[in-house]
């Protein structure tokens, strides 16, 4: 165990290891890319434990999916420009903290976040975490199947959604996770027509931001969430199904649990009792395209 208490023998020897083998490449990149994220990674304890847990501290594993997760960053989804275009700038907090807040600044951004179904709740989980609150049962999935641009938005929207749990926990340091509440009510048994779209969205979050959750919470599921359940699993990691817990009919005692505030602090169309949320609209594609279009007008 390290000086604070927090880490043990395993989980030290497997971030010093990983450290090592990745200080020169994440210099390269800084030189080469003049981005300092591989290397504010590495600084983060928080970090580092996090791409070892993922593996069961299996370093060739870690050290792989921590280039990967980089690269994808930086190369492919561009990151920093992304989240900047979807969040807005930053504005100051105090004189430690920076913050940002949703302000689409683009067309792609508005749409994305119009048809995007989660969000983050203000307050925080009893292990001092975030809670991250998913709605699928108000997705239109069959727009979002015909139309590729809202459908790309969306997922830019859920990158962004990741992007902003990580650095949440990247704050709260330690080993810090996120609380994720997946709402099932609303959804129909034509949701596994389009298990494609389920497929794109794991495939977003496992590799490239590892254990953001420490549980998985399902309420409200439908009658055939089992035969659900069986089409989602295989795209999901053993210790990501390994956190799933599916809440009954009262739910909403067992979330109040888990929440700081309890029942106050969970959003109405929970049956709580906070009209404070930000928790995306979940609209219409179509009337998502009208809200764009006429903000392009004026």
């Amino acid at each position: 165990m390290d000086s604070s208490g927090l880490y043990m023998k395993e989980e030290i020897s497997c971030m010093t290891e990983l450290r090592s083998r990745l200080q020169s490449w994440a210099e390269k990149r800084k030189m080469k890319n003049n981005s300092r994220l591989a290397l504010n990674y590495l600084e983060s304890d928080s970090t580092v434990w996090r791409y070892c847990l993922a593996h069961d501290y299996d370093i060739d594993a870690a050290e792989s999916m921590f280039k990967h997760s980089i690269v994808w960053k930086e190369e492919e989804v561009k990151i920093h420009e992304l989240y900047n275009e979807w969040r807005g700038e930053q504005f100051e907090i105090d004189s430690n903290r920076v913050a940002q807040q949703r302000n689409p600044s683009s067309n792609r951004s508005l749409l994305g976040e119009s048809v995007f179904y989660g969000g983050i709740l203000d307050a925080k989980s009893k292990n001092g975490g975030p809670v991250l609150l998913e709605r699928l049962g108000t997705v239109d999935y069959s727009g979002l199947k015909h139309n590729k641009e809202a459908q790309d938005a969306c997922f830019n929207s859920y990158i962004v959604y990741m992007e902003e749990a990580w650095r949440h926990l990247q704050e709260a340091g330690g080993k810090t996770r996120a609380t994720y509440v997946i709402d099932s009510h609303g959804l129909s048994l034509s949701v596994i027509a389009h298990i494609n779209f389920v497929k794109r969205i794991t495939g977003l979050m496992v590799p490239n931001y590892p254990e953001v959750t420490e549980k998985v919470v399902i309420i409200r599921a439908p009658y055939f969430f089992n035969a659900l359940w069986k089409l989602v699993q295989p795209f999901l990691p053993k210790r990501t199904r390994n956190k799933v817990s599916v809440f009954g009919s009262d739910y909403l005692t067992q979330l109040a649990k888990l929440v700081e505030g309890g029942v106050d602090s969970l959003p109405t169309f929970l049956g709580g009792n906070s009209d404070q949320h930000s928790i995306c609209p979940t609209m219409k594609v179509k009337a998502a395209l009208s809200i764009v279009e006429s903000s392009t007008e004026t």
